[in-house]
Order: C-alpha cells, then structure tokens, then sequence
C-alpha cells in the first residue's frame, strides 16, 4: 500500500518528483508494524532518552544521603612571614611558619561522626637580644595527632535521622524505578496510538480516491447519457459538483495524513521516510483479549503511590526527630611530638608521651520556633494529603479498568459491525450503479449510495483504530503492555 506517492500528487508542490524518483531508483518501503514502532521508539525515540535521563538526575538525591556516610579526607598546607618592629623584649624581628595538616573524617552508622588529623607546625625565628639570652629557641617544629569521636545522644540518636533518610530516598529509588516503566509503558501507549491514527488518516485517504474516482467515472457516464439525450435536468451539473467535492476531501485528507505521519516519525526521532507502508497484521479486528483476575494492590501505578506514601511518613518521622533538642558528646584524645630538628619531631610523637585528653557536652534547642511548628504542620498534612491520594488512586484505578474494558469491548463490537456494514454497502452500491446505468434508478440513488459507503469504510478504519488503542490501554493499565511489545526481542507481535 503505496499511499504517500498517491498522497503527494494531491497534494501540489515539488515532493511529487522526488517521490516518484524515490520510487524509481527502486528504494524500498518502510513496512511498519507497531512492534517496529514499539521497537523504535525503545531505541532511538527522544522521548525514551529523555525519560532515561531523568531517571538518573532523579537519583541525586539517593546518592546525596549514601554518601553522608562516605569516608571525607582534607589536607591543607600555608606558610607566613612576618616582619616587625620590636614594640618590647618579647617580640622578634622576623618569624617563619610553615603548616601541614591531614584530616580523614568518617560518619558512622549510629549517630556517631569520628575524624582523625595529623598537623606539624615548623616556625624559625629570628630573636632580639633579650629572647636569645634567656635561651629561646630559634626554630622548633610541633606534630599533633587527634582523634575524636562526636555522638549525638538525642535528636539523631544511634543514627535514627541518617537511616530514616537512607531508607526513605531507597524507598523512592524502587518508586522512581517503577515510575521509569511506567514512563516507558506511556511512550509504548503514545507510540501505539500514534501508529493506529496515521494508519486510520492513511485508510481515509484511501477511501477518499475510491469514492472520488467511483465520481470520476459516474461523471464519465453522465456526460455519455447527456451527449445521447438521456440524462435527467441537471443530472451532469449534480454529479459534477459532487466530483468536486470528492476532489476537496481528497485534499483534506491527504494533509491530514502527512500531519499524522510527521507527527508519528518525530516520536520516533527519525525524518520521515519517502513511502511508508501499514502492515497491521493478518487480522484486522483480533479477538477479544483473556484476562485474568487482578488485584488493584498489586496494579504499578498503585504501588508508585503507596511507596510515596511509605516515603512521605518517614519523612514526618524524620521532621519529628530533628525537632528534639540537641545534645552532643565530643571525646578527644591527643598526641604531641616537639623538637627543634624537624627530624626528630615525628619520633617524639611515636613515643605517645604527651597525650591531652578532653570531654565535652553541647547542648541546643529551640524556644518556641514558628519554623518548626510550621515544619511539622506540613509534614502531617503531607502525609495525610498521601493517605488520602492512596485510597483515590485506588478507586480510580478501579474505574479506569471498568472503563478501558467497557470501551474494547464496544469498540470490538462497533468494529465487526462496521466492517459487515461495508461489505453490505458496497454490494447495494454495485446493484444501484447498475439499475442506473440501465436507467431504471435516477442519479441521487448512486450519489447516495457513494457517500453512505464513503461513510460506512471511514467509520470501519475509525472503529478499529479505537479498538486497538482501547485494548492497548488496557494492557497498560493491567502492567502487560511492555511485556506484549518489549520483551519479544524485535520479533513481530501480534497487534
């Protein structure tokens, strides 16, 4: 079915020549099925690299409260010289000081953040008189080690606020991962629905050129009746004007098509190819799909808004820990290493001879905070506002399904219905033409019959356009649909 050649000779403009030179140099059709638009738009479409993109931004926010706990190392160095004027005895005319430092940091599972730091501090000076009598060093370097342990005992104790963090962004990590497919089950749903309306304006443009060139040989006719004297007042006029009309649909129909096609390549994030060819599969109409029971509990887009819902009541939970009062315990031990020779600092430092040891408590609250009274107002009504979405999305679903079941079904029916309708008119129109033809039946019957058969097959290609678009959403809502395009590994699927 050659449909874009014949499309574009209706349509005036250059793309008539190079479709036919298309046709000429012998390229092939594209032959399109759903599944290869299914098998497209997987690949190649945009929209599927958009949808896969944003999957991973939206894990950002699951990495950024993993690596609360990563391992964090900060090293620093400087160097400062000073130069003074002697205000006293005490002060020195000139002093150098190098420093290094090296930090490792660690947050630990249970509310607990531990670091542990190496510093060395080297300064040469340059004394007065009254330092270098008194037996003042001119250089000496200092090493220190710290190890210190802080531990919330309150608001986030044993870790409470961290884990319910982790556990919420991993509850919608499997959120966003259901979301994906069903992100990519809306594109299949897009895709298809796109296929079955292009295939639709190609079948009505189609029906159009035979309903015209059924009027071009009536007008033929006529004007054979008129020439021998047998034609009816205004029998010639009539049909030719119905011709004409024939003709304009013909054009409106040829747009609508290439507005559809266009429309359906750029889902498929490709240009639009020179002949295009529907195969929709040996049956037209497929039987009525078997379904089994389901359960709505056990339906993706339920389970998306219940794991909302799980994330949303921890995260009250965690609002109500941060709203504790604070109260901090910092233990620290350390260790320091001295000598004039740089080289001999570190060994002082192995001894462990010098050690400083300190505790410390931190007490933190609130008195009375609007922020964190409207804090936890949000987080209830959140939460609540989730629960309540929950049992609504339930109940939609419920409808949802009654409906895409109601809609196949009647859209199955419709469709058989249609296509006996055509067959039946088209059968009157052949006995009409031919009373005519013989004189027997005036003009207005054949004019009628054309335009209820024109009718009859536009309402046929719609039916079953709707049919598989309604089976196809029904598919989606009961999770099937990715299984019934995707998983057959490029193969042809039933449509």
């Amino acid at each position: 079915m050659r449909v874009f050649l014949i499309l574009f000779i209706e349509l005036l403009g250059g793309d008539v020549f190079n479709t036919q030179t298309a046709l000429a140099k012998g390229e092939q059709s594209l032959k399109l099925t759903p599944q290869k638009v299914v098998d497209r738009l997987m690949a190649e479409g945009f929209e599927k690299k958009f949808v896969d993109l944003q999957r991973n931004i939206d894990s950002k926010d699951y990495y950024d409260a993993k690596g609360f706990f990563d391992f964090a190392f900060e090293a620093k160095t400087s160097y400062e010289q000073i130069h003074l004027e002697p205000l006293g005895p005490s002060e020195n005319e000139q002093e150098e000081t190098y420093n290094f430092s090296t930090k490792l940091l660690k947050s630990l599972g249970w509310g607990s953040t531990m670091s542990l730091e190496y510093s060395r501090d080297s300064v040469r000076r340059q004394l007065n008189p009254f330092l270098a009598n008194n037996n003042s060093l001119s250089t000496f370097t200092t090493d220190f080690v710290h190890l210190e342990l802080e531990q919330n005992l309150l608001n986030n104790f044993a870790g409470g606020i961290h884990d319910r963090r982790l556990k919420m962004q991993e509850l919608l990590e499997v959120r966003r991962d259901e979301q994906l497919l069903e992100s990519t089950e809306g594109l299949i749903i897009d895709g298809l629905e796109q296929f079955w309306k292009t295939y639709v304006a190609s079948e009505n443009l189609k029906a159009a050129i035979d309903t015209r060139d059924h009027y071009r040989r009536l007008v033929q006719t006529s004007q054979r009746k008129s020439r021998l004297g047998f034609a009816a007042p205004g029998e010639l006029s009539r049909v030719e004007a119905e011709y004409e009309q024939k003709d304009q649909t013909v054009k409106e129909q040829s747009a609508a098509y290439l507005t559809e096609l266009d429309t359906l390549f750029l889902l498929l994030g490709v240009e639009t190819p020179p002949v295009v060819e529907f195969h929709t599969g040996n049956e037209g109409i497929p039987p009525l799909p078997k379904l089994e029971e389901l359960s709505i509990e056990n339906m993706r887009h339920y389970k998306i808004q219940r794991l909302l819902t799980r994330s949303i009541e921890i995260q009250k939970k965690i609002i109500d820990s941060e709203q504790t009062p604070k109260l901090d315990i910092v233990a620290r031990l350390s260790y320091r290493g001295a000598d004039e020779e740089a080289s001999e600092t570190f060994s002082d430092l192995s001894g462990w001879n010098s050690p400083t040891y300190f505790v410390g408590l931190t007490f933190q609250t609130y008195l009375g905070s609007s922020s964190q009274k409207g804090a936890r107002q949000r987080a209830i009504a959140e939460y609540k506002k989730s629960q309540f979405q929950l049992e609504k999305s339930r109940l939609e679903l419920k409808n949802f399904l009654q409906k895409a079941h109601r809609n196949v079904s009647a859209w199955y029916k419709i469709a058989r219905s249609s296509k006996s309708t055509v067959e039946k008119r088209s059968k009157a129109l052949k006995q009409i033409e031919a009373a005519y033809t013989q004189g027997r039946l005036d003009v207005s019957h054949v004019i009628e019959a054309f335009n209820l058969l024109l009718l009859a097959k536009t309402r046929m290609t719609t039916s079953i356009g709707n049919y598989h678009i309604w089976r196809n959403s029904l598919a989606s809502l009961r999770d099937e649909l990715i299984q019934e395009f995707v998983t057959t590994n490029g193969g042809e699927a039933s449509p």
